[in-house]
């Protein structure tokens, strides 16, 4: 018995997202964009109220559509109806749902048909053959002119965007002269670099003023002025509605070109690349478009829809008073719903089965275009960046990995060196093992690495730990329900009960926003960003900005060549500095500092006055050197190997096996190493880090860099 209702619970599971729950918010707040459709919403809202429908509505402006959808994402309204282009890009970007969809013809959600519309005569034109021909489009960023023809060309591949994601450009130069109204406005090309070529087949005004206006003024604009473009052979092909062409014969158009106009003269052309009659549209279209839809939060599906259908049951189908699907009155049509709908249907899927699956393929082709707008400059600059890679895991699991610009170098290394390491090249790993078709197991590199590192617990330096230690310490973040799940699933690891909203391409999201906790993590900042969620965090992938350090000059070394020429052909370490000459400690502390700044080095200076009991020596000689970098005049120079406290000797620099403690880059004092054979005066092999050719660090020194 109880395992029957396990099993009978596990098949109910997927429904409990769309059943209806109680919920005590019982105001819905609706996102308006304009005076007009504010109005009409006051009036839903004070009819609603005298006709004692449950609940009540609060009209909210917002600025425009993408100013709706962060509104219903933070909270300050529930829902908006909005085109399906908008519903995509807010399920997208904003991990928003469809509550419900308008239906116009009362029995689906289907509004129109786009099609490709071109002259009979045209015997030798094809669809999957477009290029260099002409094309006339309503206008730019329609529905009809631009997202789904263009949509289509970018997935059977007749158009490649690249990496810039510039549609206007790849466009211009898949076809030839064409009209694409409004293509070189401001509004769409701020640049002025939208190509030409996709004004040349429009006319403007009968004055030839406002060519290519994203208006009427331009004569082909529009649906009815695309079909006129190719009507009057100005363009091969015409992208409209099913219905434009129904819309302008008998009569219905009094311009003269639509007078002369017959159906015999037109045919469809079909994705296939076949032909089709007028009245064939059903089965030879590039996209059905959907009707508007209801945005919403996800949890608020349900309560969204119930207080709908109670308006539309009482204002739905109203003759006299308010109507829920009439804008007159109000001065604008399709406020608040399309004058056309019919009625509202409920929607139980998600935002994408709304769309269709032919809509939402078409729009996935502009994928580039949303994420940037769902993306900071932080996020956008992680995906450049960051690499990312699949591999395969246990049972199958795919595991995503990313790559950082050092690591992508190393493994192109690698690629180029694997003959030179004896590796097969019928081996197909990546790590793979000289002479074997075989790889290196990370696990075991990992096991090695930990007990060669010194580690007090090689055991715990894991893959397994580590995704758990990150797990504890992602606590102290303000993730998010879906973005803790979406790390936990980066990391592997199982969550019962998954809270799978739809949100950015799982490539994107985690370039941009998973990587800021793996780079936290990675530099101990994790904490630095308690109680934040992911977009929130803000972390550098490249580290804080530093000062590039500078080469040292040829004017450069010659001085110091100069002044210490005699200590560099002996091989020996510079005597002890005399500091009890107040004179010469305080030049050289204004040397150093002079050094510092020039340098582009840190604001604390690298040479700093011990105290008394420091055994941090300088001479003069160091002096000197300062001083010739800065092109001021040396000291004479004198032996370089003289101690006598009372000789004013050009010394460079001599640190004591004890180094001062402001020495040490953590500050902290270092660790003491015991004394070791070779005095001060001796220099062992290995250059000095940062000096010029020829200058050697002694083997029981520290080295103090002057660049």
């Amino acid at each position: 018995m109880e395992k029957r209702f396990a099993v009978t619970f596990l098949l109910f599971l997927p429904l409990l997202s769309v059943s209806c729950v109680s919920n005590p918010k019982t105001t819905v707040s609706w996102c308006v964009l304009s005076d007009a459709e504010e109005q009409k919403c006051l009036d839903l809202a004070g009819n609603a109220t005298a006709r004692n429908v449950r609940g009540s509505l609060l009209c909210v402006r917002g600025l425009n559509t993408r100013d709706c959808m962060e509104k219903i994402k933070n909270g300050t309204a529930d829902a908006a109806s909005m085109f399906a282009d908008d519903v995509y890009a807010a399920g997208l970007c904003h991990g928003l749902e469809v509550a419900a969809g308008e239906s116009h013809n009362g029995i689906d959600g289907i509004s129109y048909y786009v099609v490709a519309m071109a002259r009979r005569s045209s015997s030798d034109l094809s669809l999957l053959e477009m290029h260099e021909r002409s094309s006339c489009h309503p206008g730019i960023r329609t529905t009809v002119g631009w997202t789904v023809p263009i949509g289509y060309l970018v997935n059977t591949s007749q158009i490649s965007v690249g990496e810039q994601c510039n549609f206007p450009k790849a466009v211009g130069n898949f076809f030839g002269y064409s009209c694409v109204p409004g293509v070189k406005d401001p509004l769409h090309d701020p640049r002025g670099n939208n190509p030409k070529n996709l004004c040349e087949a429009c006319i403007g005004d009968e004055n030839d003023r406002h060519i290519c206006a994203n208006n009427h003024r331009e004569r082909h604009y529009g649906e009815a002025g695309a079909l006129r473009c190719v009507a009057e052979n100005l363009g091969d092909v015409a992208f409209v509605k099913h219905t434009t062409v129904f819309d302008n014969l008998d009569g219905k158009n009094q311009e003269s070109w639509a007078l002369d106009l017959e159906l015999e003269d037109l045919k469809l052309l079909c994705p296939d690349g076949t032909e089709a009659g007028l009245d064939e549209y059903l089965r030879c279209h590039l996209s059905a478009v959907p009707a508007n839809g209801v945005v919403v939060r996800m949890e608020d599906k349900c309560r969204v829809w119930k207080y709908l259908e109670r308006l539309q049951n009482v204002f739905g189908n109203a003759t006299k008073g308010f109507s829920l699907f009439s804008s007159a009155g109000y001065g604008q049509s399709n406020l608040l719903f399309s004058d056309a709908t019919h009625h509202l249907q409920r929607v139980l899927g998600s935002y994408t089965s709304w769309l269709g699956p032919s809509y939402t393929t078409i729009l996935q082709a502009f994928e580039c275009e949303d994420v940037e707008l769902a993306l900071s400059e932080l996020e956008k600059k992680l995906c450049k960046h960051f690499q990312r890679v699949e591999i395969k895991g246990k049972r199958g699991r795919k595991v995503p990995v990313l790559l950082t610009p050092d690591m992508v170098s190393s493994m192109e290394l690698l690629v180029q060196n694997r003959r030179n390491c004896d590796v097969l090249d019928e081996n197909p790993y990546m790590f793979g093992r000289p002479q074997t078709l075989n790889h290196f197991r990370g696990l075991d590199i990992i096991r090695k690495m930990a007990q060669s590192c010194g580690a007090k617990h090689p055991g715990a330096l894991s893959s397994t730990k580590l995704r758990k230690h990150m797990a504890t310490m992602s606590k102290v973040l303000n993730l998010k329900d879906n973005e803790m799940d979406d790390l936990a699933d980066f990391l592997g690891h199982d969550i019962r009960v998954h809270r799978q909203y739809y949100k950015l391409p799982e490539g994107t999201f985690q370039l941009a926003k998973i990587s800021k906790v793996l780079l936290a993590l990675e530099r101990g900042q994790l904490s630095n960003f308690k109680g934040r969620n992911l977009d929130e965090i803000s972390i550098d992938p490249q580290g804080p900005s530093q000062k590039k350090r500078l080469k040292w000059s040829q004017e450069e070394i010659q001085a110091v060549e100069k002044t210490l020429m005699d200590c560099i052909d002996s091989g020996t370490v510079p005597g002890k500095a005399q500091w009890r000459y107040p004179r010469k400690r305080a030049l050289l502390q204004k040397a150093n500092e002079n050094t510092t700044i020039q340098r582009g080095l840190p604001t604390q200076p690298l040479l700093q006055t011990p105290p008394a009991t420091s055994h941090l020596h300088l001479t003069a000689c160091h002096n000197s050197m300062a001083m010739a970098l800065h092109n001021t005049t040396p000291a004479p120079a004198t032996n370089c190997n003289s101690t006598d406290a009372t000789e004013p000797a050009a010394n460079p620099l001599h640190v004591m096996r004890e180094p001062a403690p402001l020495l040490n880059p953590i500050g902290t004092p270092p660790h003491q190493d015991p004394p070791r054979e070779g005095g001060p005066g001796t220099f062992t092999p290995g250059q000095m880090a940062g000096a010029p050719p020829g200058l050697k660090a002694g083997d029981g020194h520290r080295a103090m860099r002057i660049d």
